[in-house]
């Protein structure tokens, strides 16, 4: 799983960036993977979660991003400047938080703080 888009036509591990800069920002992860999307309008969400996921719930995790990404899909007056975008959640040890035009890595081994973060706010 990484934020460039597959390649048209490739397999499922072939990908493509606009450019050097892209690609070699780009993570890449590799391995076991709970992936879960969701849909705003012109834009796939993508959460891909893998380390010790535990307890953590990637199905609600990906409804609340996709409202995040929607709002702000709403705020850039309707369209966002991406078809595809890949959140990469890494439960392990340690903490981080990288991004790039159409991905996001996140690096949390508490997720109680990750979960109170990503969770609705009442009456929504």
């Amino acid at each position: 799983m990484t934020g460039p888009e597959p390649a048209p036509g490739g397999s499922a591990d072939d990908f493509v960036a606009p450019d050097y800069d892209a690609f070699a920002d780009a993570p890449i992860v590799m391995g076991d993977i709970s992936i879960h999307t969701a849909d705003v309008p012109g834009t796939r969400v993508i959460l891909a979660d893998f380390g010790d996921l535990g307890m953590w719930d990637g199905a609600e995790t990906v409804k609340t991003l996709a409202r995040i990404v929607d709002e702000h899909r709403r705020m850039m007056g309707g369209r966002l400047p991406f078809d595809r975008y890949v959140f990469l959640n890494a439960l392990r040890g340690g903490a981080g938080l990288g991004s790039h035009d159409d991905f996001l890595a996140s690096i949390s081994g508490e997720i109680r703080h990750l979960r109170t973060l990503l969770a609705p706010s009442p009456g929504t």
